[in-house]
């Protein structure tokens, strides 16, 4: 065995993956990283549809939790106990009522796009509704296969993003009115 010279030439880069994955230099891509992308579109798709499951059930549990401890502070139990089991009580409240806002606010849908934003709960004025004929293509939807695709793609992964962050904002919310129901009733 030889060994390689100290002094040796680098190797050559390999090419760039970008060229490889183009059919032409227009800069469309072959139909397999078309495939990928309509794939890694339904995966982020329900990865939405989980994060809006999570939502859906931390709705259900703070609305539950809510209600139970607003009748509690209804009631005479409240006269009974110590001032700062009082004020852990109402943060509690508080920190409930923002975990309800905070899932219906994760729970609406997002528009598409770069920045997903909210939709509106209307409807628009150039909405389609002549039955048996089909609406007419948007501007934005009248491109090349390849830019659809990647709009598509990068829309889902967005959204899935944003659906997940306000997910995590409820689970510390709910996880504050823990930690302040557990100080009330130790200070009770």
């Amino acid at each position: 065995m030889t060994q390689p010279a100290a002094n040796a030439a680098p190797e050559p880069p390999a090419p760039a993956p970008a060229a490889a994955a183009t059919n032409n230099d227009s800069g469309a891509l072959s139909d397999q990283h078309l495939a990928f992308l309509d794939r890694e579109a339904e995966h982020f798709f329900q990865g939405e549809m989980a994060h809006e499951r999570r939502a859906s059930w931390l709705l259900a549990l703070a609305s539950g939790l809510l209600l139970a401890l607003s009748r509690l502070a209804t009631s005479d139990y409240v006269d009974t106990i110590s001032r700062p089991s009082l004020i852990f009580l109402m943060l509690t409240l508080g920190a409930l009522v923002l975990s309800v806002a905070l899932a219906l606010w994760a729970l609406w849908p997002l528009g598409g796009g770069v920045r997903p934003s909210l939709l509106r709960p209307w409807r628009r004025a150039s909405s389609w509704d002549e039955p048996g004929t089909m609406p007419p293509i948007p501007a934005r939807f009248r491109v090349s296969a390849t830019a659809l695709t990647w709009s598509h793609y990068v829309s889902h992964r967005r959204r899935a993003a944003v659906k997940g962050r306000r997910v995590v904002w409820i689970t510390l919310t709910m996880a504050f009115a823990l930690a302040c129901s557990c100080a009330s009733f130790a200070l009770a």
